[in-house]
């Protein structure tokens, strides 16, 4: 996001940038923060932090990610269970500071003509797939407290 001049006719005094970045599982943090400071390379540019938290991981070898995968194919027979990274925002990155593992799951299925609306002014899913999820992440919660 840039700023600076609110008005079109008026060089700013100060101008800003705000830079979102997500970083690699096996990325360090402050040498990526670090790695910024070298591109820019310039002392009348100060780079800041705003929000700078570890890399977000969990591994895929527990009783949670198993039971996610049987919940799964209990609805989608023939659907696989794969980790991945995302672009998008999570705030489970509180919880794995803390040790607990943490997944981003949603048990949908986003028609492809709807997948350009991620994130869009006319987001949505359909309400009976917003129900199924619904009732799926139930099922994984029910089953894994037992």
């Amino acid at each position: 996001m840039l700023s600076g001049s609110q008005k079109i006719n008026v060089v700013p005094p100060t101008a800003s940038a705000e830079l979102d970045c997500r970083i690699l599982p096996d990325q360090d943090a402050a040498q990526f923060l670090e790695g910024i400071r070298e591109r820019v390379a310039d002392d009348h540019i100060a780079v800041e932090e705003i929000m700078l938290f570890s890399p977000a991981q969990s591994s895929s070898d527990t009783t949670l990610y198993r039971q996610l995968g049987t919940t799964l194919k209990r609805h989608y027979p023939t659907a696989g269970l794969v980790t991945s990274v995302t672009g998008g925002f999570t705030d489970s990155h509180f919880f794995r500071d803390l040790g607990i593992v943490s997944y981003g799951f949603s048990p949908v299925i986003v028609p492809a003509a709807a997948a350009g609306s991620v994130h869009g002014n006319n987001e949505r899913i359909g309400i009976d797939t917003f129900n199924e999820g619904v009732e799926i992440m139930t099922e994984v919660v029910r089953e894994f407290t037992r």
